[in-house]
């Protein structure tokens, strides 16, 4: 088993520290020492990492494919020409 940050342990650990932010966060609303809009602030930021990092993915995996489909292509046209 290859062992380090894998895509899938980059995605549970992501996962785990935002969920983790916005357990600390309402429980520290939960006690009083943060008021109900700093707990809409931590939401928003935590929806907005996740989103970034989720679009980000899928723009590589896009530029990645792009990249690959252009290399093939030129690959075949110069196989075709011989």
């Amino acid at each position: 088993m290859r062992k380090g940050l894998t895509p899938e342990r980059i995605n549970r650990l992501l996962g785990v520290v935002l969920a983790f932010f916005l357990a600390v966060a309402g429980i520290l609303y939960w006690q009083g020492y943060i008021q109900a809009i700093v707990l809409l602030l931590a939401g928003i930021i935590a929806l907005v990492v996740g989103i970034s990092y989720v679009f980000g993915i899928r723009i590589a995996q896009k530029d990645g494919f792009l990249d690959g489909y252009t290399r093939a292509k030129d690959d075949f046209d110069k196989q075709k020409k011989s």
